[in-house]
């Protein structure tokens, strides 16, 4: 329904391979918003993995800068959390590698399904997909507030900001500007943790 060529969908899944950002995307285009919003919303989403890139880079320390840039990738917090799990750096990398080619693998496959067999879904809103983008980003913000009261509050923030703003703002806009207000906080957030 947002009329975007196949191709470009596929295309957009192995150079970005963010859910997140993808999820930002498609809920600000689906809602009628401009590509600019769209690719905004994206781009704040996403700079939280420049955030995992910090302790990451301490497992990799050392290593030829060819190889860091490849695995600065897939970042995603699955392979980071996995590679956390292990002891050394040496394991830590391993484990960090092999959780991103399963990932960047299922995620391209995924698309590729999806693309090639959701022309056979003639409706898809009859079968309750119109919900799948919000359940996925609600799932997404529950993962991460169980991690912190701060999150919690923040992504409630969030909500209310994009709620309140609905009614009076162009589409997207909304989405734009409750990422941005996050944004902000968690840096707001980030910065104080960092001084105590």
């Amino acid at each position: 329904n947002l009329n975007v060529a196949p191709l470009v969908v596929v295309a957009a899944a192995v150079l970005v391979f963010s859910g997140t950002a993808t999820l930002a995307f498609v809920g600000v285009t689906d809602a009628g918003g401009t590509l600019a919003t769209a690719f905004a919303a994206s781009l704040l989403v996403a700079a939280r993995f420049g955030l995992l890139g910090i302790p990451l880079s301490q497992r990799f320390k050392g290593r030829p800068w060819k190889e860091r840039a490849l695995v600065a990738f897939p970042l995603l917090d699955a392979a980071v959390a996995m590679c956390f799990r292990e002891s050394t750096s040496a394991a830590g990398r391993r484990s960090y590698i092999r959780t991103a080619r399963v990932s960047y693998s299922s995620w391209i496959a995924g698309v590729t399904l999806g693309v090639l067999l959701g022309s056979l879904v003639p409706d898809p809103k009859a079968l309750g997909m119109d919900v799948a983008f919000p359940a996925l980003l609600l799932a997404t913000a529950g993962g991460v507030a169980r991690q912190s009261s701060d999150l919690a509050v923040t992504g409630l923030i969030a909500a209310g900001i994009a709620l309140a703003t609905t009614p009076f703002t162009p589409a997207g806009l909304p989405v734009l500007l409750a990422v941005l207000a996050s944004t902000m906080a968690f840096r707001t957030s980030s910065r104080e943790a960092g001084a105590t």
